[in-house]
């Protein structure tokens, strides 16, 4: 019984201490966005994470107060911020839950309708669409995983580098597609 008990723990833990386990199907909560991508992740595609502060912003809370009827089809709505004062640059990754696959299709066809994004040529999850960097703005990808819309930003503002290059955030976008 204890071999059992311990088998079944090491896998609710995942394969390793450094690579969470998938999140699943279940609506995110702030905690569960914090396993999607971490600071040891960017360190590990190469950014300089020193000075990098972390934190998770429930959208889906603040849009409701706003007004309650926007949200009526979003079941959670989450951002993970990894930000830094000087040089001012970071990553934004959001989580946006929908009622169903194809209001996800829909949210990621109204980004694609823009002249910033462009369909991947080797997409991620469902379907995704990349922007490069422009005037001082980082680079960012969407992509759908089901009834969930990821976007990851790449911030760099005044002039500063952007924390991550587009490949190295395709790269980290592909990981939080392996977590979701």
């Amino acid at each position: 019984m204890a071999v059992l008990l311990t088998a079944v723990a090491a896998a609710a833990c995942g394969t390793s201490a450094g690579s969470p386990t998938p999140v699943g199907d279940a609506p995110l909560d702030a905690q569960a966005v914090r396993l999607l991508l971490t600071v040891a992740d960017l360190e590990a595609v190469g950014a300089q994470t020193d000075g990098l502060e972390e934190r998770v912003e429930d959208l889906r809370a603040l849009a409701e107060s706003v007004n309650a009827e926007q949200v009526r089809e979003i079941r959670s709505w989450y951002a993970l911020h990894f930000e830094r004062a000087a040089p001012a640059n970071g990553l934004s990754l959001t989580v946006l839950g929908l009622a169903s696959a194809e209001r996800a299709q829909a949210q990621l066809d109204v980004i694609e309708s823009g002249p910033a994004f462009e369909p991947m040529a080797q997409p991620i999850g469902d379907r995704s669409a990349a922007a490069g960097p422009s005037g001082g703005v980082g680079a960012a990808v969407a992509f759908v995983d089901g009834r969930r819309l990821v976007t990851l930003h790449s911030i760099a503002i005044g002039g500063a580098e952007a924390l991550v290059a587009p490949a190295q955030l395709e790269e980290l976008a592909r990981l939080v597609e392996e977590r979701l």
